[in-house]
C-alpha cells in the first residue's frame, strides 16, 4: 500500500487522535499547573451571614476561632490557614465531618459542617454577588 492511500484512507483517524492528545494534554496542563493564592479568599458564613473577614490564602499560617453562642445556638470551631489552605481543624459538632474534608484551595472546593450550619468556600476578590447555600 502506497503512504499516499494509507493517509487518505487513515485521514480522519489521525485528526481524531491528534485532537484527543491535544485536549487531552490541555487539560492535564490545567489541572496540574500551580494557581496563584495571591488572589484567592476564603470566606466563613453561619446560615445567610458572614461571621469573619475573609481570609487571604496568601496570608501567613493563623488559626481563626468561630465562636457562636445564643439561646439556641452553640457553636465552636477552629478555621486553619496553613500553606496557602484551609481547613476547619476543630469543630464541637458530633460527626466531625467538616474537620475530615481536609484543606482546600480551590474555587471549585467548600467545606459545609451540616450540624452548626457552618460553610467555608473560596473565591477570589471580584466583588460578585455571593449566592447562598442553605444547609
Amino acid at each position: 500500500m502506497k503512504a499516499k492511500d494509507f493517509f487518505k484512507k487513515h485521514l480522519g483517524d489521525l485528526i481524531l487522535g491528534t485532537t484527543l492528545l491535544a485536549t487531552s494534554c490541555a487539560l492535564l496542563g490545567y489541572y496540574l499547573w500551580p494557581r496563584s493564592s495571591d488572589n484567592l479568599y476564603a470566606y466563613v458564613y453561619h446560615q445567610s451571614t458572614q461571621i469573619l473577614d475573609p481570609i487571604s490564602l496568601a496570608g501567613e499560617d493563623k488559626e481563626y476561632p468561630v465562636e457562636i453562642h445564643d439561646e439556641n445556638t452553640d457553636i465552636h470551631m477552629v478555621v486553619t490557614l496553613k500553606d496557602h489552605q484551609v481547613a476547619v481543624t476543630e469543630s464541637n459538632c458530633k460527626n466531625q465531618s467538616c474537620v475530615r474534608q481536609g484543606y482546600i484551595s480551590s474555587p471549585a472546593q467548600t467545606i459545609i459542617c451540616s450540624p452548626n450550619q457552618i460553610y467555608v468556600y473560596i473565591r477570589d476578590m471580584t466583588g460578585k454577588e455571593i449566592t447562598v447555600i442553605d444547609v
